[in-house]
């Protein structure tokens, strides 16, 4: 393995015990041009929601920022420190044509990480992160995209620059 590698690993099974508290993405839409001309956030066909970053917001205002990482011509997902995303303030006009919007996640359920598991690919590359939330809830996270075909159909490339999230193996709801 790699240093690199190493931290990786090492951030990510820290996160076992930590409480998350919120979660902000900044999501990305999965057809830029829908029938309504603006763009489609969700589609039946595709069981995952689309982010191009997920901030993990954990007890103590800590936070982890979730996100892709190139790693020649594959992707994988990576833990960075980065400046929190932004939730606009409400009444803050969004750009309706804009296929990325930052907003909390209520979809995606808090509590207590009480596991983790890590998946590589050969190279070691993170192509798979499951967090159970509470012993209650598995969020998955995956590096993908999903990509508008010319019918107008949508398909998903595995290990590429988006994060595609479920959670107990769906595309995610509201948890109350």
């Amino acid at each position: 393995m790699t240093m690199w590698t190493d931290r990786q690993h090492a951030l990510w099974h820290g996160l076992r015990g930590r409480t998350v508290e919120a979660w902000v993405a900044a999501e990305m839409a999965v057809r830029e041009i829908a029938s309504d001309g603006k763009p489609q956030w969700h589609d039946p066909t595709v069981p995952f929601l689309q982010l191009g970053r997920l901030d993990a917001v954990l007890e103590q205002d800590a936070r982890h920022s979730i996100v892709t990482c190139q790693s020649i011509d594959e992707w994988e997902l990576a833990i960075l420190d980065l400046p929190p995303l932004q939730i606009p303030d409400p009444g803050e006009e969004h750009d309706e044509a804009s296929i990325y919007r930052t907003r909390a996640l209520p979809e995606l359920p808090l509590g207590v990480i009480s596991d983790i598991r890590v998946q590589t690919d050969d190279k070691g590359l993170v192509i798979e992160i499951q967090l159970e939330i509470s012993s209650q809830h598995t969020v998955t996270l995956i590096p993908a995209e999903v990509l508008e075909e010319r019918d107008g159909t949508l398909r998903i490339v595995h290990q590429d620059e988006s994060i595609l999230v479920q959670v107990d193996g769906r595309f995610p709801g509201v948890w109350g």
